[in-house]
Parts: structure tokens; C-alpha cells; sequence
């Protein structure tokens, strides 16, 4: 593209275009109403693995509008053809870097996989941590974690797909932790949600909604989630959910029906499965807190619930600039419609 545009080809859950699997976001460069933030390319699989078939966003500074094209994808180069006077188009994939891996066979391409960030929570003194295994997937065993200001490198010790939770291990000797609740869920519970939604980009400050427990089960009466209808979003995802009295953990957010469809229906992977996976793993669950008060309760959440992520420079340019964009197109609202009918945080 003649070294105009640097653009991020990301999958598409950003609640906008949704017929496109992915979009290409502008990252650096720009003329006139295609600037940071904006989509220049929409695509979808085709058949062939090695196509893709969308649109391409045309401009002539003024105004914008689609072209169907066709995109070829060859190594490291998508191509393609695009009318009104654009022509050919080539695009050189910068990020991520594809290395050679040697192996007994031969040799393999491995790829590094994109960026991922979401909330945890440490579960007893010695720098264990939960969280969601959808938050830490991606990772390659490389998370960090934001604590007391500083940066710090985790690792996966333990994983259960299908509960949707993962063991991490800090080299921390940290004071408060988030014990679990021996006592059953129930509706009507009040409770309070802690985490990071939309990553430190929105602000470094921890966040917290309040609720109730709606329903001891989930969707198609899943009995290792409950539902509450305290607020979560993209971020939330390994965040505690605690009994607002005790600060005992009710749950683990982790996912919620989209918002252009249903409201308040979140969902939380209960306190006795994390038990289970955390004895399973020879991590002890005896550990208990004291009753806390309101403010006690607040000052307890801070010191124990946590930031993780990795390849966040990348994730927070395309956090800033389509958060930019849209604001200033007054099409904020349209972020917050999520595109999955049961989607994880």
C-alpha cells in the first residue's frame, strides 16, 4: 500500500461489521477520513485456505466506501486488485515473526500467537494465582502480571480446558489472597465482582461492580457455573466474584450473553470446581480471611486481585486507537455489542 498504512489483521469481536470474520485496523498513517482506528479491510475465509474475500475501504479523503476484492495470501504477502483507480495492493506481514524450529523431522514454521489480557486473583500466600485458561492460552507459558507497581513474569502450572481455568505461580510472597467460600451459592446472594474490563487502557485503576447470584446454573444447565447480574466485560475474564459480607469467592468471571441481545447475564465458574482444581494440583484451599468490612472488603480486593497479560503493547495500540475512533465518530455504544451469543470475557 505504497507505506501509507500499517494495519493489524485482527479477529473480528469488536461488535462492528460483523458479517467479516476479521478486520484490518489502521494502526500507523492515514489520509484524510481513513486515519487510526479506522477499518481498511474486511475479510472472510473462503474455501481455499490461502483466500479471503471482503471488501477493501476506499478513500479520496473525503469520504469512504467499500470495494469487493479478492486477497491472496502467499507467505508472508496478501495481494490483491482493487478498482476505482487503487489497483494492485500488496501487504507485508511485520508481526508477528514467523521462526525456524528444528526438530527430528525436519523443520517447522512456529508462530507466535497474538496478544491477551484479562484478570486474576491469588489464592493463597505464596504466589499462587486463578484465572481463566482462555485468558492464558495464547501466551506460550509467557504471562505477566502487574502487583505493587511492578512486572512479573508467571508460570502455567496447571490448566482444565473444560472448566475454563488456569494455575499460575508467581515468585511472590504476597500478603492477601482471596480464600474460598465452603458454603454453598445461593440465589439472591449479594455479591461483588473485582477486575480489570478493557485492560489498563481504559485506566490502571481496579474495577468493581455489585449483583446478585440470578441462577445456580448456566447456559444449558451447566452446574459448574452460576449466573449473576453484576456487570462484566472483555477484561473481567479470571476476576474474582465474592460474597459481599464474607470476601469469600462465590465464582470466576468468565463469560456473559451478549449485550445487544440480553442484559445482566453474566456468568461465574463456581467456587467448588476451583477447589476442586486447586486440590487436584496439591494447592491447599484452608486458608482463610477474616470477615471484612465495606472498606475492608475494598482495600482486601485491591492487594489481591491482579492484571495479566502478554503482547500488551500491541493489544493496548489497538485498544487506544479504535477506543479514539469511535468516540470521536460518537459510535461508542456500538463497541459494547458483543458479537458471540455466550461470550467469554
Amino acid at each position: 500500500m505504497n507505506g501509507d498504512y500499517q494495519i493489524a489483521i485482527i479477529k473480528n469481536d469488536l461488535g462492528v461489521e460483523t458479517n467479516y470474520e476479521y478486520l484490518g485496523v489502521v494502526m500507523e498513517g492515514g489520509l484524510g477520513v481513513i486515519t487510526k482506528g479506522s477499518v481498511k479491510l474486511k475479510l472472510n475465509k473462503s474455501a481455499n485456505s490461502n483466500v479471503y474475500v471482503g471488501q477493501y475501504v476506499v478513500t479520496d479523503g473525503m469520504t469512504y466506501w467499500d470495494k469487493g476484492a479478492t486477497f491472496l495470501v502467499q507467505n508472508n504477502l496478501i495481494t490483491t486488485t482493487v478498482g476505482s483507480g487503487v489497483g494492485n495492493v500488496s501487504i507485508i506481514k511485520l508481526y508477528p515473526d514467523t521462526v525456524q524450529a528444528s526438530n527430528t523431522t525436519g523443520t517447522k514454521k512456529v508462530e507466535e500467537k497474538g496478544p491477551s489480557s484479562g484478570s486474576a486473583f491469588f489464592v493463597d500466600n505464596r504466589g499462587h494465582i486463578i484465572t481463566n485458561y482462555h485468558v492464558v492460552e495464547s501466551c506460550n507459558n509467557k504471562s505477566k502480571i502487574k502487583y505493587n507497581d511492578s512486572e512479573y513474569n508467571v508460570n502455567l502450572i496447571a490448566k482444565d480446558k473444560y472448566l475454563d481455568l488456569a494455575l499460575l505461580k508467581a515468585d511472590i510472597n504476597n500478603n492477601s489472597y482471596i480464600s474460598l467460600s465452603s458454603d454453598a451459592p445461593y440465589k439472591l446472594q449479594k455479591i461483588i465482582a473485582a477486575g480489570y474490563p478493557f485492560g489498563k487502557s481504559l485506566s490502571d485503576d481496579l474495577k468493581f461492580t455489585s449483583g446478585i447470584v440470578s441462577s445456580l446454573k448456566g447456559v444449558e444447565d451447566d452446574s459448574t457455573r452460576l449466573q449473576i447480574d453484576a456487570a462484566l466485560n472483555h477484561g473481567n475474564s479470571g476476576g474474582p466474584i465474592v460474597d459481599a459480607d464474607t470476601g469469600e469467592l462465590i465464582a470466576v468471571a468468565v463469560s456473559g450473553l451478549r449485550k445487544d441481545f440480553a442484559e445482566s447475564i453474566n456468568f461465574g465458574i463456581k467456587s467448588a470446581q476451583v477447589k476442586g482444581f486447586l486440590e487436584s494440583n496439591q494447592i491447599s484451599t484452608k486458608l482463610k480471611i477474616s470477615k471484612l468490612g465495606s472498606s475492608g472488603l475494598s482495600n482486601h480486593l485491591e492487594n489481591s486481585t491482579i492484571y495479566t497479560y502478554c503482547n500488551w503493547y500491541i493489544n493496548r495500540i489497538l485498544w487506544d486507537n479504535y477506543y479514539k475512533t469511535i468516540t470521536q465518530r460518537d459510535k461508542l455504544k456500538k463497541f459494547y455489542l458483543l458479537p458471540l451469543f455466550n461470550y467469554k470475557y
